[in-house]
């Protein structure tokens, strides 16, 4: 088992039980279960496909792309924050 799938059962897990306690609501008439079941493939495919694509990728580049990309990212983030331009969120209640 790989580190890409190991977390999928409890993923999968947590998946089904929200689709349970929502059912109702996504599954109220047969246009919201097509689109249900429609999002759900799709999202599944390019999921998949992201993965392949990043797998592959690894194979033949370093990630200092990447890193660049995030430290990049990440010191933009805490400059707005600095600045006043970018607001904190609020701690998640009800979780």
């Amino acid at each position: 088992m790989t580190t890409v799938s190991l977390p999928m059962p409890a993923v999968l897990a947590a998946g089904v039980f929200q689709l349970f306690k929502a059912r109702y609501e996504l599954l109220a008439t047969q246009n919201d279960a097509l689109a249900l079941a429609v999002c759900t493939v799709a999202s599944a495919i390019v999921g998949y496909a992201s993965i392949a694509f990043l797998l592959s990728y690894l194979k033949s580049h370093t990630t200092y792309l990447f890193i660049g990309y995030r430290l990049i990212v990440g010191g933009l983030i805490l400059y707005l924050l600095w600045c006043g331009k970018l607001t904190a969120l609020p701690p998640a209640t009800g979780v």
